[in-house]
């Protein structure tokens, strides 16, 4: 997980035991600038980040949703998406 943002008065809740237990890594930097903001918008202009699908299930399949990140190996993400989209 990467973490992108200006600092700002309202606070986040993260589950920090779900971090640990499911292998998350947490990446991030000591403070984003409006420059480095503007950078990283700019950087996407030119070269738009890929988010890789390793496969679409439907939102009633969440469970097994569950296991297949747990089983690891996913080449992208699982994308959730609702019964009448299909």
């Amino acid at each position: 997980m990467v973490v992108i943002g200006n600092v700002v008065q309202e606070k986040v809740s993260l589950n920090l035991g779900y971090l640990v237990a499911s292998g998350v890594q947490l990446l991030g930097s000591s403070g984003a600038s409006r420059r480095h903001m503007k950078d990283v918008f700019e950087l996407h202009t030119r070269a738009p980040f890929e988010v890789h699908i390793h496969e679409c299930l439907d939102i009633s399949e969440a469970d097994r949703a569950q296991r297949t990140v747990r089983a690891g190996g996913l080449r992208g993400v699982l994308m959730p998406t609702p019964s009448n989209a299909r």
